[in-house]
């Protein structure tokens, strides 16, 4: 039914995009290398071990990312999803803060 629904499709898709081009203007800002995306979700290299902070962005901010070491054997990269702004602002708050951290 809601792929039958064009104004949701339309909105859906507009929302990843938004989402998409946030994460990349704030990748941006923070000098952070990325892989642009075709799809809802955005690849961040971090350019060393995942594992630490994935685990810090899940435990002490209650954010969940993927690891790309554990599902592709990218080990210095993060998969991020284009969700709703608040939630995509929540990401970047937090992975700030895990970046000065780590």
């Amino acid at each position: 039914a809601a792929l039958k629904d064009h104004d949701f499709v339309r909105r859906s898709q507009e929302l990843v995009h938004s989402g998409k081009d946030y994460f990349y203007s704030q990748m941006d800002a923070l000098g952070v290398e990325y892989v642009r995306s075709e799809s809802s979700f955005v690849l961040i290299n971090l350019r060393r071990d995942v594992d630490t902070v994935v685990d810090t962005l899940a435990k002490d901010h209650d954010v969940w990312v993927a690891n790309a070491k554990q599902r592709w054997g990218m080990d210095t990269f993060i998969r991020v999803t284009a969700g709703l702004p608040e939630e995509n602002e929540a990401f970047v708050e937090a992975f700030k803060k895990v970046l000065v951290k780590s």
